[in-house]
């Protein structure tokens, strides 16, 4: 009965739906469910439409749709390569290892193999490292189910895939105020898309008091990430612009509910 009923409604899913479903939530139950929710919304958008003589007939929104939904789950698979176990390290070491670079091993393969929505041979990931240090970064990742093996090694999802390119550095260097009278400017490493965009709002309200809640609405408006994932930003922001990230100077945390980017 609602099989009859989608298909009066005109909202019914057609086999190329099923397969966008599949391609964009991979084996991830989470990312399914939004994959399958998002498609329902856009069919019933779509047939509402059509009932006025008019069409969507543009898959743009469904992809903003899924992406916007299935942000914080993707943080959640990214930020979990960067533990330090992955690296036998202990987590004292943890900030030491990250300044000197911007991702881990592990991140950073993901990375290359998610620049190639066809898929990515084995010899354009981490070129610099040996054949057994690739593997068994290749392997780990693929025991979590992140990526997989065809010939070539794949994301798993597509929604997964545009979220990590999305992390790659914005730009080599930015340079960051503020100035002391002598000219002084400092450069900091490129900073990740989400990095960038905390940044560019407390840039733009520089020397202001933000609230985390003003901030978490300026940059994601909806599907804002916990006080938790906004902190671990600002952590990463501090690592690449502050001589000293433990006594922050510039990026002060006020009463653990805002921040401040400071003009001196």
């Amino acid at each position: 009965r609602a099989c009859d009923k989608a298909r009066a409604d005109n909202s019914a899913w057609k086999l190329s739906d099923v397969e966008y479903i599949r391609k964009m939530g991979g084996r991830h139950p989470a990312l399914l469910r939004i994959a399958c929710a998002s498609m329902f919304e856009y069919r019933l958008q779509d047939s509402r439409m059509l009932a006025g003589k008019q069409s969507l007939d543009d898959e743009t929104y469904l992809d903003y749709s899924i992406d916007n939904s299935a942000g914080p789950f993707c943080m959640q698979l990214w930020q979990g390569l960067a533990r330090p176990e992955l690296r036998n390290e202990s987590r004292g070491t943890d900030k030491q290892h990250e300044a000197a670079s911007f991702f881990s091993l592990h991140q950073r393969a993901l990375l290359d193999i998610a620049k190639s929505p066809t898929g990515t041979i084995e010899a354009y990931i981490l070129p610099e490292l040996s054949v057994y240090e690739k593997q068994k970064i290749l392997i780990d990742l693929e025991r979590r189910d992140l990526i997989e093996y065809e010939q070539v090694w794949r994301v798993f999802s597509e929604a997964m895939r545009r979220f990590v390119l999305k992390q790659e550095p914005a730009s080599a260097s930015i340079t960051i105020l503020p100035q002391d009278p002598s000219g002084w400017q400092r450069e900091m490493p490129g900073l990740t898309h989400q990095e960038k965009k905390v940044y560019d709002y407390l840039k733009a309200h520089r020397g202001e008091l933000c609230p985390r809640e003003d901030i978490k609405w300026a940059v994601w408006q909806s599907n804002e990430p916990t006080n938790s994932a906004l902190q671990k930003i600002i952590e990463r922001i501090r690592e690449k612009i502050e001589p000293d990230p433990d006594n922050p100077r510039y990026l002060i945390a006020v009463r653990g509910k805002s921040y401040i980017l400071r003009e001196d």
